[in-house]
């Protein structure tokens, strides 16, 4: 499951104007997960979320944040299966904060396929011990990053 780091100045977003568009090149299920019930029914929501068939996941346990002013919060679930391409959500509408987005990727073989194109080999480097009498200063500048790149992109 991946977590989608937002603003939350996009607080003030219309519940009826898109406040994201996702762009993934495979199917997924996207869950937005609200600070509270109040949330939900305060930034008017819940209209999209009815008018578009979001499904509560009442198995699932809500992220908790410290939010000010009036946190912790806690809040309800709803998710979604999407085909891969644009993906528009909604504004929340509400002065607390937008919801959180959770996007899990559906197994595929383009999926896969993507993945592995994309992880290096594994290999094993035997880096020299620094002086005992030295700071350790180096880095292994030619070590390789993992990126899992093309998945999703978005756009506020």
């Amino acid at each position: 499951m991946l977590y989608l780091l937002t603003s939350n100045d996009d607080r003030k977003t219309s519940s009826r104007n898109t406040m994201w568009t996702l762009r993934t090149q495979h199917p997924c299920i996207i869950y937005v997960n609200f600070r509270s019930e109040q949330h939900v029914r305060n930034g008017g929501s819940h209209v999209w979320l009815d008018s578009a068939a979001w499904t509560l996941q009442t198995n699932m346990t809500s992220a908790t944040s410290s939010g000010i002013p009036n946190g912790p919060y806690t809040g309800p679930v709803f998710s979604k299966r999407f085909a891969a391409g644009a993906i528009n959500l909604p504004g929340s509408d509400n002065w607390e904060g937008t919801y959180f987005v959770f996007i899990e990727l559906l197994a595929t073989a383009s999926l896969a396929s993507s993945i592995a194109a994309q992880t290096p080999p594994t290999r094993s480097v035997e880096q020299p011990s620094p002086p005992a009498s030295s700071p350790e200063t180096s880095s292994d500048s030619s070590s390789p990053n993992t990126t899992i790149a093309g998945v999703a992109r978005v756009e506020a």
